[in-house]
């Protein structure tokens, strides 16, 4: 995980960036249990092991970065981050690319000492590009 240098002084940027290497190494390990663990109740709803398969079995995210940290009006922490997607063709987000650049925003529940995935705000939606 590479935490851009203006990040880095954010105070909650280390916490941060450890919740997001465990997020993308379920992904990356496929590993519903541990992803499912990392939502709260309200993003884990309609979550399946169907559905995370359907989205993940081919899934290796790389190049994670985290670009901002923000307050989201309802209090969570919002993560930008850009990564690397490759998986099967027909598991992209659009079934026609094995390479995808993310750009997306993790809205951040504190969680103790650390954080569980939140709900998106409605009318959110993360940006994608095929890679070159």
């Amino acid at each position: 995980m590479t935490i851009v240098s203006d990040v880095s002084q954010d105070a909650d940027a280390s916490a941060v960036a450890t919740f997001l290497n465990e997020y993308f190494t379920a992904i990356n390990n496929h590993d519903y249990q541990s992803y499912l663990s990392l939502h709260n109740s309200h993003s884990a709803q309609g979550l399946t092991q169907e559905r995370f398969d359907n989205g993940y079995t081919s899934t290796v995210d790389s190049a994670e970065t985290l670009r901002g940290i923000s307050t989201a009006a309802n209090g969570d922490l919002v993560a930008s981050v850009t990564f690397t997607s490759r998986q099967n063709t027909a598991q992209s987000v659009n079934g026609a690319e094995s390479c995808t650049n993310w750009n997306i925003s993790l809205f951040l529940e504190q969680d103790g000492g650390g954080y569980l995935i939140d709900r998106t705000p409605p009318g959110y939606h993360a940006s994608y590009r095929a890679c070159h």
